[in-house]
């Protein structure tokens, strides 16, 4: 994951960034490289996407060898991202990124499995959330405050951030390397990444 807007602790974030320096070198380096391969012949957005996931790919000699069931192959951007959207899942990459930090420096050897129960408490209270917001939306309508746009919005919001937190759950359990690789591809919703909507609603129902 990459980027939160805020972090609690300086130290743990400032630790994190360091740990992925050199992804990040790596990947302007590559996205420079695919950008140039692509060429500017005028394409549809998901055209150019899976074009370029295929320049990449084939650059660094790897087939995409994770999974991912939430995003889309093409990493668009969300078109519907808002700056409120923005900051929360900014925060929420924070609190996660400062999970895996404490996890890391208590069990250095075997993180993976405490990061991933930490991620799953915090999955289960972004859920909580969510059915308590759609629940409400059902019953009362507006009155939970904003027409019916702005209450599909807030819905949208709290999917993008239970999908945030499934994503990284599922693609940290398939190990470090694979979570180098999404990191590469730019592939997670937190970052900004096009949420699969017919996806997410298959796994949660909302």
């Amino acid at each position: 994951m990459a980027l939160p807007l805020a972090c609690s602790h300086k130290s743990t974030g400032e630790s994190y960034y360091k740990r992925h320096r050199e992804a990040r070198r790596t990947y302007q380096s590559l996205y420079s490289t695919v950008k140039r391969q692509a060429g500017r012949r005028k394409i549809s957005k998901r055209a150019r996407g899976i074009k370029e996931s295929d320049i990449r790919n084939e650059l660094t000699g790897r087939s995409r060898s994770y999974i991912d069931s939430l995003s889309y192959r093409s990493r668009e951007r969300e078109p519907g991202r808002t700056d409120a959207m923005a900051v929360k899942e900014g925060q929420l990459f924070a609190r996660c990124s400062d999970a895996e930090s404490e996890v890391r420096d208590t069990n250095p050897d075997l993180w993976i499995p405490s990061y991933i129960e930490r991620l799953q408490t915090i999955l289960a209270e972004q859920l909580s959330e969510a059915h308590s917001f759609v629940a409400g939306k059902s019953d009362h309508g507006d009155n939970r405050g904003g027409n019916d746009s702005e209450c599909l919005q807030r819905v949208h919001a709290h999917r993008r951030l239970v999908a945030g937190v499934h994503q990284e759950i599922e693609i940290i359990g398939q190990g470090v390397e694979a979570r180098s690789l999404a990191v590469m591809d730019r592939a997670f919703v937190l970052q900004g990444c096009r949420l699969n909507k017919i996806a997410f609603r298959s796994l949660y129902g909302f």
